[in-house]
């Protein structure tokens, strides 16, 4: 999912950073989701799920531009 990473990533640092509010989403983002993670990478299933979740979201991103 590299490319689909990147679009995030994109968003991230164009949008989210560039805000005092869109900094405290990613700050509270990187402090709760290693332990999310860390459920995700054990299953398959769940993996498969958030690929699933996310997906309409890069999709949409890339359509404007990310």
């Amino acid at each position: 999912m590299s490319k689909e990473l990147d679009v995030l990533r994109d968003f991230r640092d164009s949008k989210l950073e560039s805000n005092c509010i869109g900094r405290k989403m990613t700050d509270i983002y990187y402090l709760i989701s290693p332990s999310i993670a860390n459920v995700i990478v054990r299953s398959a299933r769940m993996k498969a799920s958030v690929r699933k979740c996310l997906n309409p979201l890069i999709g949409a991103l890339k359509k404007k531009g990310y």
